[in-house]
C-alpha cells in the first residue's frame, strides 16, 4: 500500500456548510470542482486537496462538507485539519460512503 492511496481525482460536486447544518448555517456549493481525494487507511479521515480557486472557501472555516462524485458516491462529514493557506482539509465521515440514488 502506498503512503496515500488516491481514491479519486477529477470533478466533484462540493457543498461546504458554515455553522450548523439543518438550516442554521449557510452553504457554498461548488459544482464540478476539480479535487483530489485520498486516504491512508480505511479508518483515517478523507484528505481533500482543492484547486487554488477554492482556497478562500476553506479559509472561511466550513464545519461540514458533502462531496458527490460523478459515479454516485457521496462523502459527508465534519471538516477538520484545514491548512493555513486553504489548499487542503480532512473530512471525518459521518458513516460509510454511500451510493447516491439520485
Amino acid at each position: 500500500m502506498s503512503f496515500a492511496d488516491v481514491l479519486y481525482r477529477g470533478p466533484v460536486d462540493l457543498t461546504l456548510t458554515y455553522g450548523e447544518a439543518g438550516g442554521l448555517g449557510r452553504e457554498a456549493q461548488r459544482p464540478g470542482a476539480d479535487l483530489v481525494l485520498s486516504r491512508r487507511t480505511k479508518d483515517r479521515p478523507l484528505a481533500v486537496l482543492l484547486p487554488k480557486a477554492l482556497y478562500l472557501d476553506v479559509l472561511k472555516g466550513p464545519s461540514r462538507a458533502r462531496l458527490t462524485l460523478p459515479d454516485g458516491r457521496v462523502f459527508t462529514g465534519r471538516v477538520t485539519e484545514r491548512t493555513g493557506n486553504g489548499e487542503y482539509f480532512e473530512l471525518v465521515e459521518d458513516g460509510e460512503c454511500v451510493q447516491s440514488t439520485d
